[in-house]
């Protein structure tokens, strides 16, 4: 693979991505809200970023911080620190969207990944 093909299959990330995703979230007092936020494809350079901030606040909230984006052009972000006192279903809620957007590499199973034969 040339570099050429490596853009072409999606191999590097635009920095901005945002992918709209629908959430509903139930608050603690039993009122549910539906709304729409931006989620941000990761590159490697945000995930970079985030662990690095995970040192101080947590793996999870420095990755709803990097990929959680507000507001109607999906222009406002969360700390991490507002991240960490979010209501824990709302901060679920982001953490499905970004799980979502950004699937983890599926490993191959045992089964898969043998030659089949016995």
């Amino acid at each position: 693979m040339n570099k050429d093909q490596l853009f072409q299959a999606g191999g590097v990330i635009a920095t901005g991505s945002v992918v709209k995703k629908d959430c509903t979230w139930t608050n603690q007092d039993g009122e549910t809200f539906d709304f729409v936020v931006g989620v941000l494809k990761l590159s490697f350079g945000v995930v970079e970023k985030m662990l690095e901030a995970a040192h101080e606040v947590g793996p999870s909230s420095a990755m709803i911080s990097a990929a959680i984006r507000l507001g109607e052009e999906f222009d406002q972000e969360l700390t991490p620190k507002e991240v960490s006192m979010l209501d824990p279903n709302l901060a679920k809620v982001f953490a499905e969207a970004v799980a979502e957007v950004n699937p983890a590499e599926k490993k191959p199973s045992t089964q898969e990944r043998k030659s089949g034969t016995s």
